[in-house]
């Protein structure tokens, strides 16, 4: 006989997910948390599917579904800015040149082509930087300053891998680099796409707001020596300031006397520079929490050399080594971050290395600092997850300790009552003696 259908509604499970075993439950219906993302997938994508979707070379479904994807992001006005205003680096080898970009600006930029230098085509770069803002209608609640104009040039002109679009609008989550290239004539290398986001070490430190991760996107074309950085990150993001300053000191635009360094000689060039920006930064960080977790350490060292621990600090430090857990576990994370973007970098430069015979550029006098550059901050991450791991089991112990603690002080005010259980016991036993010895005495009376 089926089992009759049960009132949930003050028990958290939905109605009618029985499975006849004792009116077990295995549906469990949860809170819904506050949507972070307006994301509503493929489905509503096809349904809008029409002929403004880009044009798709390969013709494959893969292709079909990036472009559908793609084309959902684009179909939201508030992912964009009303008109372009982007900040942009420029070099050719020789001069590297700053600019501030309005919409009118942006488009002769992605129309020009590479010229040529003294007779001699030279290797191109551009770096732009797209500020992301607050935005509640927008997809994944961040708009960015590039127009919707300028973002659909971009794929039209540069062909901007539509894969990227998600990381460019503030995707928070933080998804595997991602690599990719093609082959150009006689096999010779064609393009080269590398995207990746950056780990948010920062997110640690006071008063931190940051909603949207930090995404940079790269974009080699061998046949026209031709590489463009896109960088989409919050305006107040340390790394992303850092590394525009850097780019101020060569720049013409930037100093009066600009340093006479030679740059970008390679496309991954930037990529190793901001990663090892965004590694440095992650020792101040890592030393703030180090402190932190050594002071409890401490209080945790006094309370257990006192016979009788106090039970508010032992309430206020568990606390403490609660927060500490949680600060550690984001911090390995955020180092496996680094080092999953390392070793992906370090994939991209070997493909690259595999061609270098029909790219020249490869060929740049700095290629071994890039190989050097990426073993050194590939084994600091590991050796700081190393000693993140080594932090947290210091931290297992200290709260096993603190555990022990309260578990022993219950222990001993369990034997103190017991004790005084059993005096009063032993005073009840002399009074029902006492009243056996006269009860039948004043009875009889």
């Amino acid at each position: 006989m089926a089992a009759l259908p049960i009132d949930t509604s003050l028990t958290g499970y939905a109605s009618g997910s029985l499975d006849g075993q004792n009116d077990i439950y295995r549906s469990r219906q949860r809170p819904q948390p506050h949507p972070l993302v307006h994301d509503s997938g493929y489905g509503s994508a096809i349904k809008n599917y029409s002929s403004s979707i880009q044009t798709i070379p390969s013709r494959s479904l893969i292709s079909l579904a990036n472009s559908i994807q793609c084309q959902e992001l684009l179909n939201n006005d508030s992912n964009f800015a009303p008109y372009t205003a982007v900040e942009c680096y420029e070099s050719d080898g020789r001069l590297t040149k700053r600019r501030y970009l309005d919409e009118n600006g942006f488009n002769k930029c992605v129309s020009s082509s590479a010229p040529a230098i003294d007779g001699e085509r030279k290797h191109r770069i551009f770096y732009f930087f797209a500020t992301l803002d607050f935005a509640e209608s927008a997809t994944y609640r961040a708009r960015s300053s590039f127009s919707r104009v300028a973002v659909e040039a971009l794929i039209s002109r540069w062909q901007l891998n539509d894969l990227f679009m998600p990381d460019f609008l503030g995707r928070p989550n933080y998804w595997c680099p991602e690599l990719y290239s093609s082959s150009g004539s006689e096999g010779a290398l064609g393009i080269v796409d590398f995207f990746c986001q950056y780990p948010r070490f920062a997110i640690h430190s006071p008063g931190f707001k940051q909603r949207s991760p930090v995404s940079i996107y790269m974009r080699y074309d061998a046949a026209k020596d031709l590489t463009y950085y896109i960088i989409s990150a919050p305006e107040s993001e340390e790394c992303v300031q850092s590394f525009k300053k850097l780019l101020d000191l060569v720049s013409n635009e930037g100093t009066g006397n600009p340093l006479n360094y030679s740059l970008f000689q390679h496309p991954l060039e930037a990529h190793v520079l901001l990663s090892r920006i965004s590694c440095d930064s992650s020792k101040g960080y890592i030393n703030i929490f180090r402190q932190s977790m050594f002071a409890q350490l401490r209080i945790v060292d006094e309370l257990s050399a006192q016979e009788t621990a106090d039970r508010k600090r032992l309430a206020a430090v568990t606390i403490e080594l609660q927060i500490i857990s949680k600060d550690v576990n984001k911090l390995i994370s955020d180092v496996d971050v680094a080092s999953r973007n390392l070793a992906k970098i370090q994939e991209a430069l070997t493909r690259l290395d595999q061609t270098c015979s029909a790219t020249p550029i490869i060929l740049s006098p700095h290629h071994q600092q890039l190989v050097d550059t990426l073993q050194y901050l590939h084994s600091s991450m590991d050796k700081q997850n190393m000693w993140l791991h080594n932090y947290r089991d210091r931290k297992d112990i200290a709260m096993s300790l603190v555990f022990n603690l309260v578990t022993q002080q219950d222990a001993a005010n369990n034997i103190e009552i017991a004790k005084d259980m059993r005096k009063d016991s032993s005073s009840m036993n002399g009074i029902a003696l006492l009243t056996m010895v006269f009860l039948p005495g004043t009875f009889t009376s």
